[in-house]
């Protein structure tokens, strides 16, 4: 998409003003898919400039753009103001395919929007900002939230950032479990090597309650799914007429959803999977890493409390009667 329809989409992080603009692209991406998203509100282009403007005031941005490398991008009279340069990214960014306009059907306005190609480099970039953001509590919580935007705004691009952030919950909890047994190999290694069991009691008293426990609370992902699930039974209650409608959009925007499905029920089959990802993620692997931490856990304590056992008999071997 990105090399036939927009050769120089990367234009933009490559002038000398890379930096705001690509604070510009991570804000107007918060706006839309954010955690404090309203997916009732749409962006026109004043709206949209408001909210650059705004980001250029509070961006922490080197303060002359003139030594940055690469090409100026912009004409003089763009720079008499903020909300000329805003604008001018604004076009800057429609030109290169990074945001395009469409037609809100519901409130009958232009609204501005991510491109396929500018929303998942635009992920890419929030995440790289903001790399912990990346978490299976946190893709179940933008599937349910790309569902509801979708009931909200019938745009199928939304349904298509649901079944993606689906499909990534098993390879995010996957990715926790792998984590999580290197850190524990590493800690009961420095605790072997080094006799030093400070880095485990820290794992276990910080970082297991810190940074594990909150996103594999079980109560947690069950009202994740619960949601998900009451969305997808919202959804399934739709006319004939209105699935249609949806399947034949969804064909002219995901060919290989139409060759999945069954009977052209793209929209039926596309829904159905949701809940199978999502269930499988809370059925199968949430508890393979309840039961690999637990495991961790124990091995560890009782490793733990063995190493104090045979301290406490050698400092009383050398203790004078």
């Amino acid at each position: 998409m990105v090399d036939s329809g927009y050769p120089q989409f990367f234009r933009p992080l490559t002038l000398k003003r890379r930096r705001l603009i690509a604070a510009c692209i991570r804000a107007f991406y918060a706006r839309l898919y954010g955690s404090h998203a309203d997916y009732r509100s749409i962006l026109g282009r004043e709206d949209l400039r408001d909210l650059f403007v705004q980001t250029m005031q509070s961006a922490t941005l080197p303060a002359d753009p003139a030594g940055e490398d690469g090409e100026d991008g912009f004409a003089a009279s763009d720079l008499a103001d903020d909300q000329k340069l805003a604008s001018a990214i604004v076009r800057l960014l429609v030109a290169d395919g990074w945001l395009e306009t469409a037609e809100d059907r519901v409130r009958l306005v232009t609204a501005y929007r991510f491109t396929r190609a500018g929303k998942i480099f635009a992920q890419a970039l929030t995440l790289a900002d903001r790399p912990r953001e990346r978490t299976r509590q946190r893709n179940m919580r933008s599937c349910k939230n790309a569902l509801s935007a979708f009931i909200e705004r019938r745009d199928v691009e939304d349904l298509l950032d649901a079944y993606e952030y689906a499909d990534r919950v098993i390879a995010d909890l996957s990715e926790d479990i792998e984590l999580f047994y290197d850190l524990a190999r590493k800690i009961l290694l420095d605790a072997h090597v080094q006799g030093n069991w400070d880095g485990f009691i820290e794992f276990v008293e910080r970082r297991f309650r810190d940074e594990f426990s909150p996103r594999l609370v079980y109560d947690n992902a069950e009202r994740h799914r619960l949601d998900i699930g009451a969305l997808i039974e919202r959804l399934n209650e739709l006319t004939a007429v209105e699935m249609q409608a949806i399947d034949d959009e969804l064909a002219n925007h995901a060919a290989w959803a139409a060759q999945a499905a069954p009977d052209g029920a793209i929209l039926r089959w596309m829904l159905d999977r949701i809940d199978e990802m999502v269930t499988a993620a809370c059925r199968t692997k949430q508890p393979e890493l309840f039961r690999a931490m637990e495991s961790y856990v124990r091995r560890h304590v009782v490793l733990l409390s063995q190493s104090l056992f045979m301290g406490h008999r050698a400092a009383g071997r050398h203790c004078p009667p």
